[in-house]
């Protein structure tokens, strides 16, 4: 995974608590040969912590896993979120680690009090709880009603997709709804799928900011672009993405 750099890893067992709080969302990451499925911890916004499982794996309580904490930033605005892994330690970890310090630890456990949760590390003797991370917890039961259901479609679109017009959107706002079962968290991130594919349906690519700076678009421009108006923009540079890179690079004397 580029743009990621692993600051602490832990054995660990996980606890019911955690496991209870696991999410997964849709969309695939590689960390060297192994596939992680992303997902997300509660109501702690991805935004804030990013959580990676191993793929297929369902995640048990009797399993040893191997926990690492790092930063990731991101591709489109280059901000800094806290991403926790969990890998199972199976041999194939193991031998991997091999030049790697890992600290023998206990139980990852969650604790949420009020607004706010904390994930933390129980050593097995119970003396001491490591902080691994923490967020603010968002709603997670639905709003009632067809109304409720158009405040979560107009909430994203005022915020992340306001190069749709109305009329784009009003279709959604009219007929997107709850399905049975569906907590607030899995309806927001439904809403900004079916925003997304109305913007690419629609002509519009979300640009990373290597992408723009390639472009010669400023890099606080949006990042939702039309893609006929890039395309008639060409490369600002005319340079391929090695002499990109080196050009932005920072060189020492």
């Amino acid at each position: 995974m580029k743009n990621y750099k692993c600051d602490m890893r832990y054995y660990c067992r996980i606890g019911i608590s955690i496991i209870r709080q696991i999410q997964t969302v849709c969309g695939i990451t590689h960390i060297g040969k192994t596939r992680y499925a992303q997902a997300a911890l509660g109501g702690i916004p991805r935004r804030r912590l990013s959580l990676l499982v191993p793929e297929g794996h369902h995640v048990n309580e009797t399993d040893l896993y191997l926990i690492e904490i790092g930063k990731k930033t991101g591709k489109y605005d280059h901000a800094e979120r806290s991403q926790l892994s969990i890998r199972r330690l199976d041999r194939q970890t193991v031998d991997s680690m091999s030049n790697v310090q890992v600290v023998n630890s206990g139980h990852l456990v969650w604790d949420q009090k009020g607004p706010t949760a904390e994930v933390t590390i129980q050593t097995w003797d119970g003396g001491e709880h490591i902080h691994i991370a923490s967020g603010p917890v968002l709603r997670t039961e639905a709003i009632e009603g067809a109304e409720g259901a158009r405040q979560i479609i107009a909430w994203h679109w005022s915020r992340y997709y306001t190069h749709l017009r109305h009329v784009d959107v009003s279709d959604l706002l009219e007929t997107f709804g709850f399905k049975s079962d569906e907590n607030l968290n899995a309806a927001n991130r439904r809403a900004s799928r079916a925003l997304y594919k109305r913007s690419r349906d629609l002509g519009f690519k979300k640009m990373t900011l290597r992408e723009r700076f390639k472009h010669g678009l400023d890099t606080d421009s949006p990042c939702w672009q039309r893609i006929s108006d890039v395309e008639a923009r060409g490369s600002a540079t005319g340079c391929g993405d090695y002499t990109l890179t080196v050009a932005q690079a920072t060189w020492g004397v």
